[in-house]
């Protein structure tokens, strides 16, 4: 399960003595997504605490390879626009992303994201590694006002095992966030195209809003901490969403009385 993060080696010519390496990853698209999904059901259904370990450590390496290649792609393509400046014009005609670093990239970081705003594990989301274009309308931190996050249905069996493995996901989404974003490979996605920006604005930001409202401590300190390296890194792309973040996330815990000490105290910890 953890070859993902690893490559091979790929012959572009037939001739021994003209061979060119190029080293591909193992796993793509689709098949890396559910990779990455069968490494966090692991993580979350044994009762084995090396089994967690191992499992959470081979998802961190993995997601961060991913990032680490989307960062020698966006060089690479840096490097062929000064060679050529029509070759950024001409992959832009060929498809949505630039290659398929990009790509592996964009349906990571959205498929984390979306696992941190899941609520139910009866019906988790689910990536079909589509590369659709998504048009960025509006920004979704700015008009979107944070709820608290909403409690799973009562009926069907087993509710309180479904709950907890819910939140477990949401944790564990959220950590990984934390992970590629503290990471010195996660700035790259500011420079990585409009697709990152629309992904950012529209999934980890909000995100962050509903996940800030939790009632939980736990997924309110991730969210938290969270906010450092993206305001860090994405200063000049977030200037609106920061200040929606601290009109109303910030100052409505800070006002709220039906907010707990705890809460109060994490925000003005972070605000310090």
């Amino acid at each position: 399960l953890t070859t993902g993060c690893r490559v091979v080696a790929c012959s572009t010519d037939g001739e021994e003595e003209n061979k060119t390496t190029v080293m591909e990853p193992m796993l793509r698209g689709s098949h890396l997504l559910q990779t990455i999904r069968i490494c966090s059901h692991v993580y979350l259904q044994t009762e084995s605490k090396p089994n967690r370990t191992t499992a959470k450590a081979a998802l961190q390496q993995l997601v961060i390879s991913v990032f680490v290649r989307l960062e020698r792609a966006i060089e690479q393509l840096k490097v062929e626009e000064k060679v050529d400046p029509s070759a950024k014009a001409t992959k832009s005609a060929e498809g949505t992303f630039a290659s398929q670093d990009h790509r592996d990239a964009y349906l990571v970081l959205r498929s984390l994201c979306k696992l941190s705003m899941q609520t139910s594990a009866i019906h988790p989301p689910r990536e079909s590694g589509s590369d659709s274009n998504e048009p960025s309308s509006g920004t979704a931190a700015a008009n979107s006002a944070p709820t608290p996050t909403a409690a799973a249905d009562s009926s069907g069996p087993d509710v309180s095992h479904v709950d907890k493995q819910a939140f477990q996901s949401r944790i564990l989404a959220l950590e990984l966030l934390l992970h590629i974003l503290k990471h010195k490979s996660g700035g790259c996605i500011l420079y990585a195209g409009p697709e990152f920006h629309y992904a950012i604005r529209q999934y980890l930001c909000t995100s962050l809003l509903k996940n800030t409202t939790s009632p939980d401590t736990t997924i309110v300190e991730l969210s938290l901490r969270l906010f450092v390296p993206l305001i860090r890194n994405f200063r000049s792309l977030l200037k609106t969403e920061i200040e929606a973040f601290v009109t109303n996330v910030f100052f409505v815990i800070l006002d709220s009385k039906n907010s707990t000490i705890q809460h109060k105290l994490l925000v003005l910890f972070f605000e310090s």
